[in-house]
């Protein structure tokens, strides 16, 4: 608040006592009146009319002005603290001239005889949100009749659909093309060649966006006056894994071979898909190395085509990934009072993981020397047979690790036993890991169907 004492000079005589003499009075205009009386005599219609500097005396208010940021927060180009009689109006330093008057008339509309603070914003509202989902992109499209197609203009329609325009080499074409188009509804690309006259180029990309759809979708438009070109079929050996239809007629550089998508959901909330992956192959393309089957990986805003080697090390780093992830819910779960058991330890002569009642010991024969030698065996784990369901020796699968102290073993280390209606064979580290991989892909596809299992029948 600001001081508002003030100091008054009285004009007065003296007397040789040195006693004051009051001077005549003298006659003074009527008192002005108080800031709150000015405030309550103003109307409506008054106030626009009177001059903001004599609002401003009138209603006891100061303009100050201020170094931009100094406001309390960004887009607030006023601020009055105060009330009427004492009150203060900061204003930026940088806010136009031409802005400044209908942002104080504005404050001091809202001043009254009661401390108050107000401000003025000068953020532009922002325009209706526009449509960003491919269904919502689809609707809006659908929506529009051909009249308000033809009316928009081509850079706003382009906005619209989510359509990048881009200009290439008639080389990077195939002979006769004038411009093509790949992508979906949000996310496509139109390439049009340099070579295209302008009076031409509006016409074929309109008629390049009619094909336009959530699916992917490849178009190509040739010069108007080019030379005519005929659709010729074209046998071509299908991937195993294929599951397009190929029955649409496109070129033959953009034939592509494409599996079924795999995808990541988000936790918890709606069923939305944040990572797909899926095979590909083009087998005519101008890439060599997409012309044999490799892997897409996308988040619907990039597309990374890793190689054999960085897919395997992708895929290592989503099992990483999810075991990290799985080990942070157990410690999160896991209660004050609980304890992590102690890691076992191994009796003399055995490893910690030994079942010593198991383990065997054997003698040499005297002519080799004597002595023992002991055979090391692990627990067992048997998987639960399903119910209903018959194997062979009652073992579905099994696996134990085992080792041996024999002298004469090509190998002591320690190695897994895994077997499966008594016929098994022994795997070594790398082999128990590509076992681990097996089994995580199959309990995967186990996942997959359990889902499928709840899915309804097509209509």
């Amino acid at each position: 608040m600001r001081n508002t004492a003030r100091t008054t000079t009285i004009p007065a005589t003296f007397k040789p006592s040195g006693g004051i003499v009051t001077p005549p009075a003298i006659p003074t205009a009527a008192p002005a009146a108080s800031p709150t009386d000015a405030l309550k005599r103003l109307t409506l219609g008054d106030a626009p009319t009177i001059p903001v500097a004599e609002l401003l005396t009138g209603l006891g208010v100061t303009v100050i002005e201020v170094e931009p940021g100094e406001l309390s927060s960004e887009g607030i180009s006023g601020y009055l603290r105060g009330r009427a009689g004492d009150a203060e109006i900061h204003i930026e330093q940088s806010l136009p001239q031409t802005d400044r008057e209908p942002v104080i008339r504005e404050l001091l509309a809202r001043i009254s005889p009661v401390e108050q603070t107000h401000v003025v914003r000068n953020v532009e509202e922002p325009p209706p949100a526009s449509p960003t989902s491919t269904e919502d992109l689809w609707k809006v499209w659908q929506s529009m009749t051909l009249g308000e197609t033809a009316s928009m203009a081509l850079g706003q329609l382009l906005t619209l659909l989510g359509v990048r325009l881009e200009e290439v080499d008639p080389g990077d074409l195939i002979r006769g093309v004038a411009a093509r188009f790949h992508g979906r509804i949000g996310d496509a690309t139109i390439e049009v060649s340099r070579t295209l006259p302008q009076v031409d180029r509006e016409p074929v990309i309109r008629q390049l966006l009619t094909t336009i759809s959530p699916d992917l979708t490849y178009k190509a438009e040739r010069y108007p006056n080019g030379p005519a070109l005929r659709e010729v079929s074209v046998k071509i050996e299908c991937e195993k894994w294929c599951t397009e239809s190929h029955d649409d007629a496109v070129w033959v550089e953009d034939i592509q071979h494409t599996s079924d998508e795999v995808y990541l959901r988000q936790p918890g909330g709606p069923d939305c898909p944040i990572l797909f992956a899926h095979i590909s192959a083009e087998p005519f393309g101008r890439d060599a190395a997409k012309r044999s089957p490799h892997l897409v990986v996308t988040d619907e805003t990039e597309y990374f085509y890793p190689s054999p080697v960085e897919s395997l090390e992708f895929a290592d780093n989503l099992i990483e990934f999810g075991n990290s992830v799985r080990a942070m819910v157990h410690r999160a779960a896991r209660r004050p009072e609980d304890s992590t058991p102690a890691a076992p330890v191994a009796e003399p002569g055995h490893y910690p993981w030994c079942d010593t009642a198991a383990c065997k010991t054997h003698r040499y024969d005297e002519s080799d020397g004597g002595g023992t030698y002991v055979e090391h065996v692990g627990a067992y784990y048997d998987m639960p047979i399903p119910e209903g369901m018959t194997v062979e020796h009652d073992q579905l699968l099994s696996f134990n690790l085992a080792a041996s102290d024999d002298k004469h073993a090509l190998d002591n280390r320690p190695a897994l036993s895994f077997n499966s209606a008594q016929q098994g064979t022994v795997l070594n580290p790398a082999e128990v890991d590509q076992a681990i991989t097996d089994l995580e892909a199959a309990l995967a596809a186990l996942r997959a169907m359990r889902v499928q299992m709840v899915q309804g029948k097509q209509a």
